[in-house]
């Protein structure tokens, strides 16, 4: 018997759909630390509509099991934490590195991340939290 995948929820009050995710209780002091979250991470899907709802829940998934992800990396003392301006500069050198390369490149972008996963060799992410993401920016490293 496996576990189900999270669903949409609605907000009782708002009626606004979102993803709710346990903390596990060993991963709690350090999203507690991390994210201010302790019990469970929450993320808004910013819609009423059930199909949309549907549609956005496994991208907030995603971005909560990165979370978690992140708090794992913390509990192992594996994780560094880096601006968003030096994240950019890094991903700009490892995108002029790959470009020099024969590997070719999938890029999926959206309002506020841009990730990147390159093939045939495995799958490398990263990610930018800024309010706007200056693409010309990620290819030169400013």
């Amino acid at each position: 018997m496996g576990l189900e995948m999270p669903s949409p929820t609605k907000h009782p009050r708002t009626g606004v759909y979102r993803v709710r995710v346990a903390i596990p209780i060993k991963l709690r002091p350090t999203t507690e630390r991390l994210f201010a979250r302790r019990v469970e991470l929450v993320t808004s899907l910013k819609t009423s509509d059930s199909s949309e709802a549907k549609r956005h829940g496994s991208d907030a998934l995603a971005e909560i099991e990165a979370k978690l992800a992140t708090a794992r990396a913390s509990d192992a003392g594996v994780l560094m934490n880096f601006s968003d301006r030096r994240v950019r500069a890094l991903a700009g050198q490892w995108l002029s590195t790959m470009a020099a390369s024969d590997v070719p490149l999938i890029f999926h972008t959206t309002a506020t991340r841009v990730s990147m996963w390159v093939t045939p060799f495995g799958a490398g992410v990263a990610t930018c939290r800024s309010a706007a993401v200056n693409r010309d920016a990620w290819a030169t490293g400013v």
